[in-house]
């Protein structure tokens, strides 16, 4: 008889863990999960528990869904994918294994993280969020919060992160010295006025164009390749510790001098429109483009730039352009400068000229 009983009870836990069901009131939501297998049937609301708490990966994206309610029984996702929907509202709380979560394009205000600590790659960018916590996601290794609300973003605790791209907001200040393994950083279209990069290493990208920043000191930034700070206040930059830089533009600024001495794997340079009088290349033999345009230059001398290709150096103060050594020029604006005389013989690949009418030869 005891046996009997055991057998029942059994029975019937196993019965009702079977019949448990989640519930699903978006419509749009439970017809993704049918026509993915997880559910049969028509649509009616609920969905078994047991269809959908073992799943780790889940794809939403495009579905119309405006509510993800039934969400927290997926208690074994690992990977939510639910871009391009019609979410206000995103709770995650009880998807602890979340590692990855892709909700972009979406009408989201607010996002809350602090409990999935396992998190390692967040996309968010173009909702309406307008406070970001990732103090508990110490794994997390990507965040893109690209055109949002945020006005601070504070990444204390995210030790592990290695791309930020949080353009687009209204952020004011921004601390990444806490971050020693970031590599890629973009934070272009904010109000920043400062960024320190020193304790960063390991950064190979920072774009920070647009914004309000009066000097860059990216001292300690020796793995540095590719920088855009376009369109600031710059008065001073400093790369002398940047030896793997390979492409600067810091155009549209108010720069005076530019030293690029210690750079000599540099590959583009962009510094037009700023008020440099004048500029060194003589320690920068793979240079290929050069652009300094709009500047007030005096003299030029790229005789030690034989890989040089595109050299643009209009609207200036130019009295004397050397161009003998640059023997892969193929394309030259010189125009708006005071030039009277400039030596080609030695440019026997250059194609393009602008500026030729102006001067004797």
């Amino acid at each position: 008889m005891k046996s009997i009983l055991t057998l029942f009870f059994a029975f019937s836990l196993s019965f009702s863990i079977f019949c448990q069901t989640t519930t699903i009131p978006d419509t749009l939501f439970e017809s993704r999960l049918i026509s993915l297998g997880h559910d049969t049937g028509s649509v009616d609301g609920v969905v078994p528990t047991a269809n959908i708490d073992t799943i780790t990966n889940l794809n939403l994206v495009f579905a119309g869904i405006t509510d993800l309610t039934g969400i927290q029984d997926f208690t074994n996702l690992e990977s939510l994918e639910c871009s391009y929907n019609n979410l206000t509202s995103l709770n995650l709380s009880q998807n602890s294994n979340l590692k990855r979560l892709i909700c972009e394009s979406n009408q989201i205000a607010t996002l809350n993280i602090s409990l999935n600590t396992n998190l390692e790659e967040l996309n968010c960018k173009f909702n309406n969020i307008s406070s970001l916590n990732v103090s508990q996601n110490q794994y997390l290794r990507e965040l893109d919060c690209l055109n949002n609300n945020l006005s601070s973003l504070s990444l204390v605790g995210a030790d592990s992160l290695r791309i930020l791209n949080c353009g687009g907001n209204n952020i004011t200040s921004l601390n990444v010295t806490q971050n020693p393994k970031l590599e890629q950083l973009s934070c272009y279209l904010n109000q920043l006025s400062t960024i320190d990069v020193s304790q960063n290493s390991l950064l190979e990208t920072l774009i920070c164009y647009f914004n309000n920043l009066t000097s860059l000191n990216l001292l300690g930034t020796q793995s540095l390749r590719h920088i855009n700070c376009e369109d600031n206040l710059i008065t001073s930059i400093n790369v002398s510790q940047s030896d793997s830089l390979r492409y600067i533009n810091c155009r549209l600024n108010s720069l005076s001098s530019l030293d690029l001495t210690q750079n000599s794997h540099l590959l583009e340079i962009d510094c037009s429109f700023n008020n440099i009088t004048n500029i060194n290349l003589s320690q920068n033999p793979v240079l290929n483009r050069v652009r300094c345009y709009n500047n007030q230059l005096t003299n030029l001398d790229v005789s030690n730039n034989s890989k040089l290709e595109f050299l643009s150096a209009f609207k200036n103060s130019l009295t004397s352009l050397i161009l003998s050594g640059a023997d892969s020029l193929n394309y030259l604006q010189f125009f708006d400068n005071q030039l009277t005389n400039i030596d080609f013989t030695q440019n026997t690949k250059l194609r393009t000229v602008h500026g030729l009418s102006l001067i004797h030869i």
